[in-house]
């Protein structure tokens, strides 16, 4: 009996040792537990922050063409909208820094303990980095710019400098080959370069001298009575101005035989080319059939630069540009710029569709204008006339031609330069393929603010790391 009694105790005491050991083995395994969730929960909170550091990395990319301080305000303001405080990780700043074509964002934050509060770690270090990078991928661009005497003087300069420093941007971020641009200088006509002349979608009149002796005639001669101080008006690309002039009357003379030596007529193209009847006009085809008008005896500017990917070649023809004729007709632009970023002649530099859908090659074109439409096609005399009370017919060819542009997969930007009508404006802002690509620059910084971003624009962004 005794010896039962003893065996009955030890029992006792064993199975109280057990619990004792039980106990102090259970308080780690229960931090170690503990522990686990609050790890999950770090994980979870990185997770958010980077989330927020790759949002605050595009949204920085995104805002280039602002200065860089506009840039970080960007990219702090999308982190933080991302990167709830309620977690109890206290205020987060993300470190951004940008560099050329690069921005980096890193954030560091606490992330608060329970469990592991036992051992005393009241938090763990999560960090997390974003590495965004814009790329041009391969990319076609025609530069469609208003060369009209309006541009002139600073606004020329300015053009030139925000088109050279898109075309920079272009070729220094880009990947060599990739990148390729052409440049449409346009006024009344475009010039196609006299080495056209025989090409089979040309037809260009032959330079030749005409002989005519002399001869005689019976007319009227005239004078000039009552002169006196007058008010003037001049219209240049479709925009009046005043100056001081003298207004006489003019009145029969005498009625005498007047006679002329003789003299040579000169005939010289100059590379100038009208418009193709309707609808040739606004699209890009039937050249063998019907021909490029090319136009005697009238001086256009620079000749087109095709696409090239010699971005020396592109800023010289920007370097050449002038602005020393009155007349603007944006469908003669519009129509060969949409020609330089084709595969087909006249030009053929360009990808087929095929091959760009293929390659993802982007096509953009970019209209820039100062002024309103003062010109309009005559079919039958193979001339752009222009003048007050001219424009009507030529804003609704591009209207179809920016319809027809954006169908055959280019992307239009379009930039109203100064320009004061606000029927021009709505013309231009319709043609844009969005209302993103539509630029309203009224002034010289405006203009080359715009450029900017369509540099930005036509970047891809993409998170690098």
């Amino acid at each position: 009996m005794q010896r039962t009694h003893w065996l009955k105790a030890f029992a006792k005491d064993a199975r109280g040792n057990t619990a004792i050991m039980f106990a102090l083995a259970a308080l780690p395994m229960m931090i170690m537990a503990g522990g686990v969730i609050d790890l999950t929960s770090s994980y979870s909170m990185k997770a958010k922050l980077q989330k927020a550091v790759d949002a605050a990395a595009l949204a920085t990319a995104a805002a280039y063409g602002l200065n860089e301080d506009e840039s970080r305000q960007a990219g702090v303001k999308t982190f933080q909208s991302n990167f709830a405080m309620s977690s109890g990780s206290g205020p987060v700043t993300p470190a951004i820094t940008i560099k050329d074509s690069e921005v980096v964002v890193t954030a560091r934050a606490k992330a608060p303990a329970s469990f592991l509060k036992l051992v005393r770690i009241d938090s763990i270090d999560i960090a997390a980095r974003a590495v965004v990078k814009r790329s041009y991928g391969t990319l076609e661009v025609a530069l469609v710019l208003d060369n009209t005497k309006s541009m002139a003087g600073s606004k020329l300069t300015t053009l030139k400098s925000a088109s050279k420093d898109l075309v920079s941007t272009l070729f220094r971020e880009g990947k060599a080959g990739r990148i390729r641009v052409s440049v449409v200088p346009y006024a009344t006509y475009v010039n196609v370069g006299t080495d056209k002349r025989g090409a089979f979608w040309m037809d260009a009149p032959a330079d030749q001298d005409i002989p005519h002796a002399a001869s005689c005639r019976y007319q009227w001669t005239w004078k000039r009575i009552n002169c006196r101080p007058a008010t003037c008006t001049k219209w240049e690309d479709g925009v009046s101005s005043t100056y001081s002039c003298r207004k006489c009357d003019w009145v029969r003379d005498e009625y005498k035989k007047v006679c002329g030596g003789a003299w040579t007529q000169h005939i010289r193209w100059h590379g100038c080319v009208s418009s193709r009847a309707y609808p040739l006009n606004t699209g890009d085809a039937s050249y063998s059939s019907v021909k490029v008008p090319g136009v005697p005896n009238v001086w256009c500017q620079q000749p087109i630069q095709p696409l090239t990917a010699d971005k020396d070649s592109v800023e010289t023809k920007l370097d050449a540009m002038t602005a020393d004729v009155n007349g603007t007709y944006i469908p003669g632009g519009l129509a060969w710029g949409w020609r330089t970023l084709s595969s087909k002649a006249p030009y053929t530099e360009g990808a087929d569709d095929a091959t760009a859908k293929a390659k993802h090659i982007n096509k953009a074109l970019v209209l820039m204008t100062d002024g309103d439409n003062t010109c309009d096609p005559s079919y039958s005399a193979k001339r752009h006339y222009c003048g007050p009370g001219k424009g009507a017919q030529a804003d609704k060819l591009t209207a179809e031609l920016c319809t027809n542009i954006k169908k055959a997969g280019i992307h239009l930007y379009t930039v109203a330069f100064n320009v004061s009508d606000p029927a021009t404006k709505s013309m231009l802002q319709a043609c844009a393929s969005d209302p993103g690509s539509y630029f309203d620059a009224g002034d010289n910084s405006a203009l080359l603010a715009a450029f900017k971003d369509i540099s930005r624009s036509l970047a891809r962004l993409f998170l690098a790391e």
